[in-house]
């Protein structure tokens, strides 16, 4: 349950943070924006259970990478690996960074957008 947890928290976690009025507004209100998340964590609920089968059937280092190599090939298992490593991890440690410094320079989210000491806190 605490890999789901992680999980969960990491998928619906930071868009709670960065964009909650605009996802109600949006919803149309703000029950069917709770409905909205809960749908959202039994999905990634579903997502994490499948990948602890997969890590219970191949219990080998390396998660994805492993996974993907036995799958697609060695080709598949590194591009994915790289990728991940430079952009998909970056990435979304950037976007919860320039959330937590929004709300820090006194901000309530995306909306306000903190600037360029917002964007140098987020790179530093």
């Amino acid at each position: 349950f605490d890999g789901m947890g992680i999980t969960i928290g990491i998928m619906i976690g930071s868009g709670i943070f960065a964009s909650p009025g605009e996802v109600v507004e949006r919803a149309g209100g703000t029950r069917e924006a709770l409905l909205a998340w809960t749908a959202s964590a039994m999905l990634v609920m579903m997502g994490a259970l499948c990948y602890a089968e997969l890590g219970a059937a191949f219990p080998h280092a390396g998660g994805d990478y492993w996974f993907l190599r036995l799958a697609y090939g060695e080709w598949a298992g590194f591009a994915f690996t790289w990728t991940n490593f430079f952009v998909l991890k970056t990435g979304s440690q950037a976007i919860i960074l320039f959330v937590g410094s929004s709300y820090i320079l006194g901000g309530s989210g995306a909306e306000n957008d903190p600037g360029w000491v917002g964007t140098l806190l987020a790179v530093c």
